[in-house]
């Protein structure tokens, strides 16, 4: 940018010493051609689009590929164009891609790259700097897009086998000794109909088979609405153990939650961690107990967020107090008791 600013004033003042009309044109031109390469390139680098495809939320050890597609979408060229973005250095070494490109007329490019999902966690992509220049060398523009993407990556979900835990845990549906609810979905067998029993719970096709009222037999059973309880308390680990342990716990809950999920149960979280995404990000977090694959998918996504935090207050004296609360609710439901 000196450099042409030196040339015009050289060609200014051999024009006036030399009283030269050709060499008057030629600064004019120069002058007239640098200003509207500068304004071109600007609106040209302003205007050009800039968009990321990728997968947002990816499984422990998943190749996220990243693609950054640039397309010009003015009538002006662009001969070089330097593109930067930066990356989370937990998936990518190092914390930063560039190439650089030439985008003709309304031309693309297209910047690719590759994540490794080593470790869980809540990643932003970005912020994206690109620098480009005019065909005739005069100008050097730059733009910086601060506009973040995120990528979520979940812990890893492993098989209850692998997580040593005790197999008298009441996970899943449990089976009553009496017959206080009947699970309709879960046919133990038939037997001959009584008096009193609901014209519902005929079973037609066997009943034309025997030539008798059958009526369908249920498994007696309950559903139980689960709560896992995850203590990302500091101040509960000992520090040389600390992150280990706690990253064990984060494991081991997104195991139980996926497991309860796809066995149909109910199944809740609570954690005193902080979350970067919660107003603030004050624990506790409280996710209510529900069945289905969203509700494990939200749990895992919350699980991947989710870090250590130095409570306030020890997760045990919040729990008490909770079921305190509950206990004494009057719309509380009265509970059933359950054997092991």
């Amino acid at each position: 940018m000196r450099g042409i600013f030196f040339l015009l004033l050289v060609l200014f003042l051999l024009a006036l010493v030399l009283r030269f009309d050709l060499v008057f044109y030629f600064a004019y031109f120069l002058l007239l051609a640098y200003a509207l390469s500068r304004w071109l390139t600007h609106r040209a680098l302003v205007r050009l689009d800039v968009r990321r495809t990728y997968t947002d939320h990816a499984f422990l050890n998943d190749d996220v590929d990243v693609r950054v597609r640039l397309r010009n979408r003015t009538i002006w060229p662009l001969p070089w164009l330097h593109v930067d973005e930066s990356v989370p250095i937990d998936l990518h070494t190092p914390n930063f891609v560039r190439g650089a490109y030439a985008v003709g007329v309304r031309g693309e490019a297209e910047l690719r790259y590759r994540l490794s999902s080593r470790r869980r966690g809540y990643y932003l992509l970005g912020p994206l700097h690109l620098t480009a220049g005019d065909p005739f060398g005069f100008a050097r523009e730059e733009r910086h897009l601060r506009e973040q993407e995120r990528l979520v990556v979940y812990p890893a979900v492993l098989p209850l086998t692998h997580l040593g835990l005790p197999a008298t845990l009441p996970f899943g549906t449990v089976r009553a000794t009496s017959p206080l609810f009947q699970d309709p979905n879960r046919i133990a067998g038939v037997r001959e109909y009584r008096s009193g029993d609901s014209v519902r719970q005929v079973h037609w096709k066997a009943s034309a088979h025997a030539n008798t009222l059958l009526v369908k037999r249920h498994h007696p059973a309950i559903s139980q609405e689960m709560a896992i309880v995850l203590d990302l308390d500091e101040n509960a680990y000992a520090r040389r153990y600390r992150t280990a342990a706690s990253e064990w716990g984060i494991v081991v809950a997104a195991s139980l939650a996926y497991y309860l999920s796809t066995h149909k149960q109910p199944v809740g979280l609570v954690t005193v961690g902080h979350d970067p995404l919660a107003e603030g990000g004050i624990p506790p977090m409280i996710v209510p107990p529900r069945p289905g694959r969203d509700q494990a998918m939200h749990i895992l996504e919350l699980l991947a967020r989710v870090q250590l935090n130095r409570a306030a207050r020890p997760l045990e004296s919040l729990l008490a107090d909770t079921v305190a609360k509950r206990r004494n609710s009057p719309s509380r439901k009265p509970s059933v008791p359950l054997r092991r």
